[in-house]
């Protein structure tokens, strides 16, 4: 495994703190990560002690503990990468549409991502709550969030050294998929 620079170490805490946030990541998941990382590094940093114990500590905690490791400073790349890891995991049948719905949601309002990007979160749960309600479509909802999602498939939670590079590819695609498919 390729060592993390502290930006990535940052952006990947962000991911598990909203994945946990979202409920679409266990809690052992961050456990498993940071005992990783402690077999790996001969003086690991505290924080990923503190991880490691935080077995018997409630989600919140954890949550926390991870806000505090990130700070007010949310890394950009965080929500795109979650964009990724729910269109894989959705795409896999380990997702529910409701919960990757929710999910694009919660990011739409606390997530840092393009004019455009926005747009297609808040257009995307409004076609999901009204196929919910019964004024469209379910499979057309999950359709346009396969299609939107598809865009940040590069980004997986292994491969956080490449975050910043699939990253720069985002901004071309996301105005080539906005012409492509924009809702008006």
């Amino acid at each position: 495994m390729q060592q993390l620079n502290s930006a990535e170490t940052t952006a990947l805490l962000e991911v598990f703190r909203i994945c946990l946030i979202n409920t679409i990541l266990d809690k052992q998941q961050v456990i498993a990560w940071a005992d990783k990382q402690i077999e790996q590094e001969a003086e690991p940093p505290y924080f990923i002690i503190e991880l490691a114990l935080s077995g018997s500590k409630n989600i919140n905690d954890t949550i926390s503990i991870l806000h505090n490791l990130v700070g007010e400073n949310k890394p950009q790349v965080a929500g795109r990468a979650v964009l990724g890891y729910l269109h894989q995991r959705y795409t896999s049948d380990s997702l529910s549409l409701q919960q990757v719905a929710t999910t694009i949601y919660w990011l739409g309002l606390h997530g840092e991502f393009s004019p455009e990007e926005h747009h297609f979160m808040h257009w995307i749960d409004t076609e999901y709550d009204l196929a919910v309600d019964g004024y469209g479509s379910i499979a057309e909802a999950a359709s346009q969030i396969v299609r939107f999602t598809a865009l940040y498939k590069d980004f997986n939670l292994a491969n956080a050294p490449r975050w910043q590079e699939i990253n720069n590819t985002i901004p071309k695609a996301v105005q080539s998929f906005y012409q492509k498919f924009k809702p008006w």
